[in-house]
């Protein structure tokens, strides 16, 4: 009997459920990437070339330094979700196949096809998240991160103290930033500066705590919110295309 409802099951989802799941497939990509992507702020350039005496470069070291380790935080605490949430949608979906094989006799044919499109919608989205820039990738861009911000706050004090000059410490940071091919995104700079705003309230014109803040955190936390919409997206497409 067991048997008889699994290949009813692998049946129904071959024939019925091919098209509902590939939409939610582009949709969940589309929604995955827009979360994923930088978010693209109108800021003043403050490359080396361009600045005009030393209390600007140091002013430019302080921001990129704490870019770097606001880059180095989302990062973090990203892999940290992804990885929860990875690991909240496997046991998910093991209990809910434990479910189906325990209870296949008495399981009626609507709930097999609610199952089926429930296990096989976890499981490609905690497939697709382990793939799609895997936790540990992202603690390993963290790490390189931090450490690029640790050795501009090398530099920064060596040149405020007087210890390097003008034309050893351009170097030293040049030599630096071009050390590590990961760039931080536009968001962890918007952040730095409003968080900074209280110095140079000028140069944090146009960022208030949603595009600097809540962006910030929703790029954190867009694993788990990938997750939620996809889950609420499953049941959705339950009601919309019904077996």
């Amino acid at each position: 009997m067991i048997t008889n409802n699994a290949g009813y099951v692998l049946t129904a989802a071959s024939q019925h459920l091919i098209v509902p799941l590939l939409t939610l497939a582009v949709l969940t990509l589309y929604l995955y990437r827009w979360n994923s992507e930088s978010y693209v702020y109108k800021m003043e350039s403050d490359r080396l070339d361009k600045l005009p005496h030393q209390d600007e470069f140091v002013y430019d070291m302080r921001v990129m330094r704490g870019t770097r380790f606001n880059f180095s935080k989302r990062l973090e605490r990203k892999s940290k979700v992804k990885a929860f949430t990875v690991n909240i949608l496997s046991v998910v979906s093991i209990f809910v196949s434990v479910y189906l094989l325990a209870n296949a006799s008495g399981i009626s044919e609507e709930e097999l096809k609610k199952i089926s499109i429930t296990i096989i919608g976890l499981s490609l989205l905690a497939l697709w998240m382990s793939l799609d820039t895997p936790s540990p990738e992202l603690l390993r861009k963290a790490t390189d991160a931090h450490q690029c911000g640790r050795e501009i706050s090398e530099i920064y004090r060596a040149f405020k103290y007087d210890v390097i000059d003008l034309s050893e410490a351009t170097k030293s940071y040049e030599t630096v930033i071009s050390k590590y091919s990961e760039n931080h995104d536009q968001l962890d700079r918007a952040k730095t500066l409003y968080d900074d705003r209280g110095k140079h309230p000028e140069k944090a014109k146009g960022f208030t705590r949603y595009n600097a803040v809540w962006k910030y955190n929703i790029s954190c936390y867009s694993p788990a919110s990938l997750a939620f919409l996809w889950c609420l997206a499953v049941v959705g497409f339950q009601f919309l295309f019904p077996l």
